[in-house]
Order: C-alpha cells, then structure tokens, then sequence
C-alpha cells in the first residue's frame, strides 16, 4: 500500500519532539543581543559614524561602529578609509 503524499510530508515535517510547529517555528534574537545592537547604534550617532553613508567605507564604517561599540567607548577610530 503507497502512503499518500501528504502523509509523507507530515511524517518529514516533524520536529525534534513530534510536533509539527517545531519546524515553523523561528529562532529570535536574545534580549542581549538586541539591547547590545541598540547601544551600539546609539553610540555611533553619538560620534557622528552616521554622517557619511555615501560610501561602501562609510557604510562598513557604520556597522563596526554599532557592532564594536566598546571600543568606541575606550578612545578607538574605527573608521574605514582608503
């Protein structure tokens, strides 16, 4: 006997506890991470790394800035020039 289509696919589809909505269900970030990103931002508005986005350099200037922003704290540049 053939097992239907959709049988075979809600067989598959189940996650690691047998549910179904296991593998619907999404991974978001953590608190930290989110809180981590916002003070960052915060920080490289601060220090004017959002004035130039013309460029790729000022736009990856941007980013490690929000993402490294202890060591904007700490005295460092982390602008990206030629």
């Amino acid at each position: 006997m053939a097992v239907a289509p959709v049988a075979k696919a809600r067989r598959f589809a189940r996650g690691r506890h047998g549910h179904a909505c296991d593998v619907i269900s999404r991974r978001r970030p953590s608190f930290l991470v989110m809180a981590w990103i916002v003070v960052g931002v915060v920080i490289a508005a601060i220090q004017d790394y959002f004035d130039r986005l013309d460029t790729a350099g000022g736009v990856a200037s941007a980013v490690v800035a929000a993402l490294l922003w202890p060591l904007l704290l700490l005295g460092f540049d982390v602008r990206i020039s030629r």
